[in-house]
């Protein structure tokens, strides 16, 4: 039996958050994803995730993201920290179109 436990987030780690928003946020459990709901609202982590891309570990993961209104970007496949690596990886290297010139 275990208790998860969300710690509060130190002075000044929030602004520094929203002075350079993520490209990516990789979630490993479901509770990562509750422990960001501790420290942010929803009205900040809508706008702290606008542009990034949403990477989760598995099924469960990727439930919970969507019941907080996340859109997975990619889940990983096998569901373990390598599959997770390799989703973001496959991910950054999709091509993004014809370059231009």
């Amino acid at each position: 039996v275990y208790r998860t436990f969300y710690p509060d987030w130190p002075d000044g780690l929030k602004e520094k958050l929203f002075d350079t928003p993520p490209h990516a946020i990789l979630f490993t459990s479901a509770s990562t994803v509750k422990g960001l709901s501790h420290n942010l609202t929803a009205d900040e982590i809508k706008q702290i995730s606008a542009d990034a891309k949403i990477f989760s570990l598995g099924p469960m993961v990727s439930g919970t993201l969507i019941k907080q209104g996340f859109e997975v970007t990619r889940q990983a496949d096998p569901h373990d920290l390598p599959g997770l690596v390799s989703a973001v990886l496959d991910d950054s290297l999709e091509p993004i179109g014809p370059l231009r010139r």
